[in-house]
């Protein structure tokens, strides 16, 4: 993950480079890291002190380029809108690029492209039928969204992992889709997390120690 806890290709440390040695720091516009979940802390001092959790996506301004310390936790001091707190350097992307413009221009197109094959074809009141490759036939399918909900695991709540779903003309779900940026094995990451204990009762590690799996997980 492209976060500020984490070295820069050239194993410089990520916050100084991009926040403490930035001279125009005040003006960035940080992002909750792409999949992430980020806590907030209204304090230092006190964990249990915090606003609700923030989404993947969520932009936050810096109100300094020090970095701060709760527990074993680097954290920057931010405002997310009119609050202000702590959040994680693990759950902060760095500040290279939007980290959702490529979700952003695809789900423009596939709207433009939705909204013009139904005018073309007069479906706006029936919607389109889509095969989807190696998948369902969907029927009446209207638009594309942007997923934004979450879901509550364990009391804490969860970005849901779609990042758009197909509706109906009633606007119901219909079909969910998760989508990956291509660039290789770096760009899929998250899909390499693998619990040492995934497998079975008689062999808890049996998946983790598969050879195509460990196989993958060097790549990454």
């Amino acid at each position: 993950m492209a976060v500020l806890s984490r070295k820069t290709y050239n194993k410089e440390d990520a916050w100084e480079k991009y926040i403490l040695n930035n001279i125009n720091w005040q003006y960035l516009k940080l992002y909750v890291e792409t999949g992430k979940t980020a806590k907030f802390y209204k304090t230092l001092d006190n964990t249990n002190e915090r606003h609700d959790d923030l989404p993947s996506g969520t932009e936050m301004r810096l109100l300094t380029n020090n970095s701060f310390m709760i527990g074993r936790t680097k954290v920057a001091n931010v405002s997310v809108e009119d609050m202000r707190g702590y959040v994680p350097l693990n759950s902060i992307r760095k500040p290279t690029t939007d980290p959702l413009i490529s979700e952003k221009k695809i789900l423009k197109a596939t709207k433009e492209n939705f909204d013009r094959i139904k005018k073309n074809y007069g479906l706006e009141k029936i919607g389109i039928n889509i095969k989807i490759k190696n998948g369902p036939f969907l029927t009446g399918v209207k638009n594309i969204e942007k997923v934004t909900q979450q879901v509550s695991i364990n009391k804490r709540k969860r970005d849901v992992k779609a990042d758009y779903v197909l509706v109906d003309v009633s606007n119901n779900p219909i079909y969910y889709i998760s989508t990956k940026k291509p660039g290789g094995a770096n760009s899929f990451s998250q899909y390499g997390g693998m619990s040492q204990t995934s497998g079975s009762v008689d062999d808890n590690a049996i998946i983790y120690n598969n050879k195509e799996v460990q196989n993958f997980l060097n790549d990454l």
